[in-house]
């Protein structure tokens, strides 16, 4: 399996409920961070 399997074709609602009990690789959830509008920082960011 390639560690970058994307999520193809994924329709979200409004609230996105669909995603609730996901089960995600790293870079599945790099790609839904983007998508849902997340910011992820490192710990050394916030300083």
């Amino acid at each position: 399996m390639s560690p970058t399997c994307e999520i193809e074709g994924i329709v979200l609602s409004e609230k996105p409920i669909e995603l609730k009990g996901a089960i995600v690789n790293t870079y599945q959830a790099v790609g839904l961070a983007k998508r849902l509008g997340i910011i992820v920082r490192s710990t050394s960011e916030e300083e």
